[in-house]
């Protein structure tokens, strides 16, 4: 019984990271959109609206009326959230490749597996956490009516319908 539900836990922690291997725009863009329509309906990092602004300084300034101080203040803080990411990045990855190693152990034990999976789940939640400072630190260089335009464009992309797939047409 243990077996089933820790394989579970397993394949939840590894597929995620399979799927953002893929680059954004890379699999199933395959149709043309406005340059802003397009960035913000990329991938789960751009849903807020606030991470295509590091990516796409340029569709940012023109969309959102950006200046260039904010443009340069947007530069300093993507650079101080990489190599705070990089830093627990580099903490992660032994962490995973233990609990690898743990599972393919002769006899499994599970005690030491639960332990792995707390130690990998603690740098997960330091990443979320470090996600959230950034986008609220974004978020504070912009005017007010600058985050409303940036809230209307992700509402606007949300109102569109599906995002992933054709949309099914009667008779198909």
């Amino acid at each position: 019984m243990k077996l089933p539900a820790l394989a579970i836990l397993i394949i939840s922690l590894i597929v995620p990271a399979m799927a953002t291997a893929y680059p954004p725009g890379g699999k199933g863009m395959h149709h043309k959109r406005d340059g802003l329509a397009q960035l913000l309906s990329l991938g789960k990092e751009h849903r807020s609206g606030v991470f295509f602004l590091m990516r796409h300084l340029d569709l940012a300034r023109k969309h959102l009326n950006l200046t260039d101080a904010q443009i340069t203040r947007f530069q300093k803080i993507g650079i101080t959230f990489r190599s705070q990411f990089l830093d627990v990045k580099k903490k992660l990855v032994p962490e995973k490749l233990e609990l690898q190693k743990l599972l393919l152990a002769e006899k499994m034990n599970l005690k030491k597996v639960r332990s792995q999976l707390d130690k990998i789940a603690k740098h997960l939640v330091d990443i979320q956490m470090l996600k959230i400072r950034h986008r609220l630190t974004m978020e504070a260089v912009l005017t007010k009516a600058q985050r409303a335009r940036l809230r209307q464009l992700v509402n606007e992309r949300k109102m569109r319908g599906p995002r992933f797939g054709r949309p099914m047409r009667p008779g198909e």
